[in-house]
């Protein structure tokens, strides 16, 4: 069997970084019919980031 890979916040930055590398393929099909919206881009990798982005850009307003 297989032993389970730790998570780390590499690890996370590593996948963060491929799912956007893959996204960044698919987005040349957008205008497709079956094109699915599930193609998003991760900008965050957690919501204590998206909460602190959000805080700052309401900070710059």
């Amino acid at each position: 069997m297989f032993a389970a890979v730790p998570v780390t916040e590499d690890l996370l930055d590593v996948r963060k970084r491929q799912w956007n590398n893959l996204t960044s393929l698919a987005l040349a099909w957008h205008m497709e019919d079956d094109f699915s919206d599930r193609w998003n881009l991760i900008h965050y990798r957690d919501a204590v980031a998206v909460a602190e982005a959000a805080a700052w850009r309401l900070s710059r307003l």
